[in-house]
Order: structure tokens, then sequence, then C-alpha cells
């Protein structure tokens, strides 16, 4: 949801002309059809419809429902489209240049807070070639606010970072096993360690395998990995921001393990092939 503050939404309704129901000239599809193709949103949704059907109303309510991003992004394109009507149309597009810039200023201020703040987790273990152009290709797709692109990589990527901490740790695995499988054995690995402190945290970790069983189905029939009916935006950002997550807290788990390797070599408690 959107943090616009009273006075943010006194700037954006004067600027967007929404007195009377109305924004901008835009009529009920060209609307739709212009949110929609800036912020893959369906404006004329019924969720939309909380505080009445005029067109300001809908974008009142969507301001309400959104995330920051979102909103960011979509104030930036209303921008744009302002001041290439006012070249054509200067009489009916003629907000001050002090509302254009506070406009301006909200936009940039809620398209920096990201559309995940987990996106940089999301980072090859070694220097492979390949494992950083898909990370770095999953990044562009959530930076472009299309998570739903992003699944099938997404997996892909867990796959192979999974598979290179066993390789790390010398745990043995199939590449025919499944991804929450090899996950089980990496965690089992992990626990054996005692570097977890809490039983919860082990239990969330352990409910994690069923988690990456449920990304398998989901990349396998709703993602763009098959000629699939992809899943709806939300719900692929909250399984990216989910994953993301997951990716980030393994990656303090690793440096735990590096920093204890460290430190039993420099007290000579371990030979280089004794290392976790």
């Amino acid at each position: 949801m959107a943090k616009l503050s009273y006075e943010d939404k006194v700037y954006l309704e004067k600027y967007l002309q929404m007195e009377g129901g109305w924004v901008l000239d835009f009529n009920n599809e060209s609307l739709k059809r212009f949110i929609y193709e800036n912020i893959k949103l369906d404006i004329s949704d019924k969720k939309y419809e909380i505080i009445g059907t005029s067109k300001a109303k809908r974008l009142r309510a969507l301001w309400d429902l959104e995330p920051d991003y979102q909103l960011g992004k979509l104030i930036k394109s209303f921008i744009l489209y302002y001041k290439a009507k006012r070249l054509v149309n200067p009489s009916l597009f003629n907000a001050s240049e002090d509302l254009e810039k506070s406009c301006e200023k909200i936009g940039e201020k809620l398209f920096q807070k990201g559309v995940s703040p987990h996106i940089d987790s999301i980072s090859p273990i070694d220097d492979d070639h390949d494992f950083s152009r898909l990370a770095i290709t999953i990044k562009d797709y959530i930076e472009k606010n299309e998570p739903e692109l992003a699944l099938d990589r997404l997996h892909t990527f867990y796959v192979k970072f999974i598979r290179g901490l066993c390789a790390r740790h010398k745990i043995q695995f199939s590449t025919s096993e499944s991804l929450n499988a090899i996950f089980g054995k990496y965690l089992k690995f992990v626990t054996n360690l005692r570097i977890v402190e809490s039983d919860m945290t082990i239990s969330i970790l352990k409910y994690s395998i069923n988690i990456l069983e449920k990304f398998n189905d989901v990349r396998n029939n709703r993602s763009l990995a098959h000629d699939n009916k992809i899943l709806n935006y939300r719900e692929s950002l909250y399984i990216f921001d989910a994953l993301a997550r997951l990716k980030g807290f393994i990656d303090g788990l690793e440096d735990e393990i590096s920093l204890e390797n460290k430190k039993g070599q420099e007290n000579g408690l371990l030979d280089k092939g004794d290392l976790f």
C-alpha cells in the first residue's frame, strides 16, 4: 500500500484535474489502457470501486491499495503524458511549474522505494558467467516491475545456488534430485553445525523445503518455463520476496560458516581439508 500524505494527494489531484470525477482528458477505456501499459494493473477491476466508479475515485482507490513503487511509476508516467499533451494543448495542460515539480518529487520518492527490498540478495556465489547473467536477468525483470516473468529464472537460480552450496561443502547430491530434496540435504548439514540458535528458526528453514517443493510446481505450471498461464503480479512478487529473503538469510549463514572456518585455521584447530 502506497504511503501518500494528505498534501501529496492534494497536489496530485490538482495536477491530474480530478475534480468532477475526471482524470485529465482520459475516457474510461483510454485510462484503463494507459494504466495497464505502465504498471500492468486493470483499473476496471471491482476492487477499485470501493469508494465509487468514476475515473477519479478508481484512481484514488488504486493509490490506497497498491505498493509505493507501482504508484511512483504511474505518477512518473502521468507526468510524461502531461508534458507531451501540453505541447499540443497548452490551454488544458496548464499546471504551474511548482505544482509539476511537487508531483515529480512525489513520484520519485515512491519510485525509489523499489519493487522489492530484497532484490540485492539475488547475487551469485561464485564467478560463473552464466550464474552472473542469470542474476542480472532476474534483477532486470524485478526492476521493470515484471516479477511474473522472473519466476522460471528464479527457479533456475535457486537450483544453481543450492547445488553450488552443496558442492562447496562436499554434500553429495544427484542432478536428478529436485530442488527441495537438495535443499533438505543442505539444511541437514547446517543443522548439524549448530550455528542456528533457535528451534523456531530451524523449523522455519525446514518448512522452506515445502516452499521450494511448491516452487517446483509454480515453475512448471505457472511460469514461462512452459506454455502456461503465468501467475498474477501480486503473488509473483510475494514469491520473489519470500525466496529472495531466504537467499539473504542463507548468505548470512554462509558468512558465519566462513568466519568459523577462518577462526579455526588461525587457531590451528582445522586443517584445510577439515573445513565445513
